[in-house]
């Protein structure tokens, strides 16, 4: 029997969510690590339902770094966060950049494009977007972001750096290089 048919197996297909995410990461669409959340959502489906002590939001969560990473692996631009799905990729642990900005801010549009390409390339190692502090202002504020630009780097759901103002490019690389081997 070939993995992609053992896998299969595992899947309950009758779940109409669990069923379009097989057909997704079947078709090619997602990655490896689709394929994982893929089957965390159907054991936390279960294990919710059997006893009733996983949160919606668990699943949820899931559900979001799976089109997260879906997003990432097709190369997309930077990711546009809202205060509720910045707050919850920095709790999952993962390492994560967040560029605040604001589109009337001209030191923002120098910024931009570098974020976005640092998005495309180190897209299999952190996840990296964007929020806009003027539709935002919760995290802006949990975290003292006075001025913008401003990046904030996470890693194990805490604060360990951060860039405020326009910056060069290779000093975000460097910066996202030590985030990823510190």
């Amino acid at each position: 029997m070939e993995r992609r048919d053992e896998i299969e197996n595992l899947l309950d297909l009758e779940d109409a969510e669990i069923k379009q995410l097989w057909m997704s990461w079947d078709k090619g669409d997602c990655s490896e690590i689709g394929l994982v959340e893929i089957l965390l959502c159907q054991l936390i489906k279960e294990h919710k339902t059997q006893n009733g002590l996983f949160y919606d939001t668990d699943y949820d969560n899931i559900k979001l770094r799976y089109e997260l990473n879906n997003k990432i692996k097709n190369k997309e631009m930077a990711l546009e966060f809202t205060d509720k799905t910045a707050k919850d990729l920095i709790e999952t642990g993962d390492l994560v950049v967040i560029d605040f900005h604001a589109i009337w801010c001209s030191p923002c549009k120098m910024v931009g494009p570098m974020v976005e390409k640092m998005a495309e390339k180190y897209a299999d190692h952190v996840v990296i977007g964007k929020i806009d502090i003027d539709n935002n202002e919760e995290l802006a504020s949990t975290y003292g972001v006075r001025n913008i630009p401003t990046i904030l780097f996470f890693k194990n759901g805490e604060l360990v750096d951060k860039q405020v103002g326009a910056t060069q490019e290779t000093k975000l690389e460097e910066k996202i290089e030590n985030l990823i081997n510190s």
